[in-house]
């Protein structure tokens, strides 16, 4: 399997993964649920990530600089998008050649990380948006009253955010945001058991799941204060806090 890549030699010849995704994209219509469809998607959810993270990077050359995670988490929601469409059949790569599929995938990185450092730049004069004016009752000495609120109702904001995903999910995010584990790792781990394929795709709806609620809430869901990770690690720790029946 060729995935993108910034080899010295890469520009030499036209890159093999455009291909590659056109003819996935045709295997996953063919072959449906069955588990070689499944694989195909796991490669097709891959390659699609790996591009458009590619082309977020390129574009952040221009538009601004983006930190590693953040180019990740754009490219994870915008290949969520089109595998949406695929399923739906809003989106056909199997009508495109290769070049055309790599400038479609330039567009939507693009986009994505213009939407991205709009929404940074509110999130930046905006700071916990919607929390309540009354500050608590016993602020940490010499924090600033809306610090110790954020650091109070951060945690609380995101154990209700948990909440809308399900137990596996709540595992696999848990795992990789606070334990930094790789997919290989935590799709063994006995309350995930899932191709690391699946964890990625599982982690990217995930974080982009919980970014939108959390600001919603008003909360950067990359700025954690103290306390987040014992307060989630609770909830996630007590079945009738967060976890919900799997789908």
């Amino acid at each position: 399997m060729s995935h993108p890549s910034h080899r010295p030699d890469a520009a030499a010849q036209p890159p093999r993964w455009p291909a590659r995704v056109i003819a996935l994209a045709c295997a996953c219509r063919s072959m449906g649920d069955q588990e070689s469809g499944q694989t195909a998607r796991g490669e097709l959810w891959t390659l699609v990530h790996l591009g458009l993270a590619r082309y977020v990077r390129q574009h952040a050359v221009r538009w601004g600089k983006v930190e590693p995670e953040d180019v990740r988490d754009i490219a994870a929601e915008k290949a969520l998008d089109l595998m949406q469409k695929l399923e739906a059949g809003e989106w056909d790569p199997a009508a495109s050649e290769p070049g055309q599929l790599c400038a479609f995938l330039s567009v939507l990185a693009r986009n994505g990380l213009v939407d991205h450092l709009r929404s940074a730049a509110t999130s930046r004069n905006q700071p916990c948006a919607g929390l309540p004016a009354s500050a608590p009752d016993d602020p940490r000495p010499h924090e600033a009253p809306s610090r110790a609120l954020c650091r109070i109702l951060f945690p609380r904001a995101l154990v209700e955010c948990l909440a809308s995903l399900s137990p596996r999910a709540q595992r696999i995010w848990f795992l990789r945001a606070f334990h930094d584990l790789p997919s290989k790792t935590i799709a063994r781990h006995p309350d995930v058991r899932v191709s690391p394929a699946a964890v990625d795709m599982t982690l990217a709806r995930a974080r982009v799941a919980l970014r939108r609620c959390m600001h919603g809430k008003g909360f950067d869901l990359s700025d954690l204060p103290a306390g987040t990770f014992a307060a989630v690690w609770e909830a996630l720790e007590r079945p009738s806090a967060t976890r919900r029946p799997e789908a």
